[in-house]
């Protein structure tokens, strides 16, 4: 049952009439309103989770304890490195009777510890895991940011003002790092400034839109001969020609993909001929004309002459001085580096505790099993929140906020063996990743064979949310289910909110159960796949699902074989004709008559064994591919061919779009290779939301 007197029964089952009126006022309540994309904000706010006061923990840690006390309650620890250091005596005493061995932190803001390092010295085991967590009486931070307070800012002088607009420079303060312990002979981009929990951007040209997305200019009129660089256009290079400090300027920038963002200094800018050349990636920069990316598009940032904003700063290297406007509260500067690593360490729990303000990741493990991070909140961090490798990892209930990379990396599993890594990201909020590395770095990375993510929400960000497969660091058996996904890949366009790619032997892996909506942002152009299966990403399985507002495809896949895509709902406001489902994938013949074989597919897929007895009795249809070089015409009709789009089954979705899309048609694609070699095919049922 669906629930009696209008209680909700999660867990129940429905009629077909009960889930024909949810859908429909679902629909209504929706579709009612124009569409928004101004401040979206996370559903599932932040609340700290009620905890029972720990009692009997074997050692006991407070801001005002001692490293040289005991430990017990009355006599507090004062460090998480003292409770680490007692805790190996408890171990290697092994007197002490099977059990969790606890670490209980009262109440505060702890500085955070400079690369704190567990490893085998510091293992529990199954029978006695060792648990660190707060006691229960507030929050619990561990600190790794210099706070600059209200008070330590001050006017500038008449020369100072002279670096700033003339329609902010009243109203610019100033504050000396160093006299709240900031290392400034160290100070780098990786010192981000925030005001409470919200990160400042660098004082930069385009200003951001009032959304909070990135703005960007593309004035230029070529590049140079080995495109290394740009010549800017006139207005522009007059603008620059006014900058102070011009050789701390940085950009970000899309200079050839809009799925490969470049970041960094300025490594030559010529003020007469308007020549710059910004740090690349390694796809360099190109004039390259595809949907989603015209031409290079960029902004400059790290100017004291663009600093008009309110939630905007500027680091004066040289003098260790931070500029910002109007400053009505304490503000603070990531300080310490990467916080913790995990190598070699087992059966570790972490409940409770927050983590905040990091130059680097907060957690690094290398190699790590049986860890378990238990409602733990991570905000304001440079780089990853938890970059970790290992099995049986438990991420659950913890909440991620403002990372500037990747919030959670976790490969575990080995795929040559197909043997399960049962880790798992379950239960999590992730509101902001990916702040500073805007491409490729999603909520969740999740890699190696026999992994979940599930019934997370993940929210506000220029990136994908999952990223399950990526080149040679592919998956098997990765299950990503019932996550709330919202809010993007707003400014990307060949990228998806779930994506996986490149790996024709990434079988098992399910994608169910989630809700996708407002992905992409097409009013400034960006317009993004739902569900991403790119370059050959085979034997996938993408069903239950809910999409609704997508930008593009609702399911895109590129090339991909054994794929099944069934049983979900496609709610479309888009009028224009984009395709709810496309399977696409053509081999051609090249100069010579010889068929199209990517060397990568080939070598990718022979990462892993495929024709062994294990592999062959798993998926039985990839020890039959051939892709021997040199075919011809053959290779085109044959369906065991690596390139060839062969049994992919479209079937039982539903599609509820504009009743004039539905006169022009136009709903789902399959290219020659992809029809002829389907393994089902049945039209979507197509519905009018009028």
């Amino acid at each position: 049952k669906s629930g009696d007197k209008d209680l909700l029964d999660p867990r129940g089952n429905a009629t077909r009439e009960q889930f024909a009126t949810i859908l429909m006022r679902y629909c209504e309540a929706d579709l009612s309103r124009p569409l928004e994309y101004n401040t979206p904000v996370a559903i599932s706010q932040y609340t700290e989770p009620e905890y029972p006061l720990v009692e009997n923990a074997d050692l006991y840690v407070a801001t005002d304890g001692d490293d040289s006390n005991p430990g017990t309650f009355d006599a507090p620890l004062a460090t998480f490195e003292g409770a680490k250091a007692r805790v190996r005596e408890i171990l290697a005493d092994g007197s002490r009777p099977a059990g969790e061995i606890v670490v209980a932190f009262k109440a505060g803001v702890y500085k955070a510890p400079e690369n704190i390092t567990f490893t085998a010295e510091d293992s529990g085991t199954e029978e006695s895991p060792v648990v660190y967590c707060k006691y229960g009486d507030g929050e619990v931070e561990f600190n790794a940011g210099a706070r600059i307070p209200l008070s330590g800012f001050t006017e500038l002088t008449a020369e100072e003002k002279e670096m700033f607009p003339e329609t902010s420079r009243e109203k610019v303060r100033k504050a000396d790092l160093a006299s709240y312990g900031v290392d400034v002979a160290a100070l780098g981009e990786e010192n981000n400034v925030f005001a409470g929990r919200e990160r400042l951007d660098s004082a930069r040209w385009p200003n951001k839109y009032e959304n909070g997305h990135d703005a960007f200019t593309d004035m230029i009129m070529s590049l140079n001969e080995d495109e290394t660089g740009m010549y800017l256009m006139s207005v522009l290079v007059r603008r620059l020609n006014k900058y102070h400090n011009i050789d701390e300027m940085r950009m970000f920038g899309y200079y050839k993909y809009d799925w490969a963002a470049s970041d960094g200094k300025v490594i030559s800018y010529d003020p007469e001929t308007g020549l710059i050349k910004p740090t690349v990636n390694g796809y360099g920069i190109h004039i390259f004309q595809y949907e989603g990316a015209p031409n290079p598009y960029f902004y400059f940032y790290n100017i004291p002459d663009e600093l008009d904003r309110e939630d905007e700063f500027y680091i004066d290297v040289k003098t260790g001085t931070l500029y910002v406007m109007n400053p009505k509260e304490d503000y603070t500067i990531g300080q310490t580096g990467l916080v913790m690593t995990i190598n070699g360490a087992d059966h570790l729990t972490f409940r409770g505790l927050s983590f905040a303000y990091g130059t680097d990741n907060a957690v690094n493990a290398p190699a790590a099993n049986y860890i378990t991070f238990d409602r733990c909140y991570f905000h304001n961090f440079y780089r990853y929140g938890i970059d970790i490798r290992g099995n049986n990892i438990t991420i659950y209930g913890t909440e991620f906020y403002d990372i500037g990379y990747r919030a959670v990396d976790l490969r575990s599993g080995d795929r040559e063996t197909l043997t399960f890594g049962n880790s798992v990201v379950e239960n999590c909020l992730f509101d902001r990743f990916g702040s500073i590395g805007k491409t490729m770095m999603p909520a969740v990375y999740v890699g190696g064979c026999g992994n979940r993510v599930a019934h997370n929400e993940m929210c506000n960000s220029s990136n994908s949310a999952v990223v399950y497969s990526e080149y040679i660091w592919a998956s098997n058996y990765i299950t990503v289910e019932y996550n709330y996904i919202h809010d993007v890949v707003t400014q990307s366009s060949d990228y998806g909110a779930i994506y996986a790619g490149r790996n024709p032997a990434g079988h098992g892996s399910v994608v169910r159960y989630n809700l996708l909506c407002n992905v992409g942002c097409p009013e400034e152009g960006h317009n993004p796949l739902g569900v991403y299966l790119d370059d050959g990403e085979a034997g996938q399985e993408i069903y239950g699902n809910i999409f609704y507002n997508m930008a593009n495809h609702c399911v895109f896949t590129n090339g991909g074989r054994e794929n099944k895509i069934h049983d979900n709902i496609m709610i479309s406001t888009v009028t224009k004709d984009k395709l709810e489902i496309w399977i696409g994938g053509e081999v051609g013949l090249n100069d010579e008559g010889v068929a199209e074989l990517d060397p990568e597919w080939v070598m990718i897929t022979e990462l892993v064994p495929i024709r062994s007895e294990l592999w062959s009795s798993r998926f039985p249809t990839l020890a039959m591919l051939n892709y021997d070089e040199g075919r011809g015409q053959d290779a085109l009709d044959d369906p065991y061919f690596l390139r060839n789009p062969s049994f992919n089954e479209i079937y039982n979705n539903a599609l509820i779009i504009h009743s004039d899309r539905i006169e022009r048609g136009g709903y789902e694609a399959l290219s020659e290779a992809a029809t002829r070699f389907a393994g089902r095919y049945d039209p979507s049922a197509v519905y009018s939301l009028e």
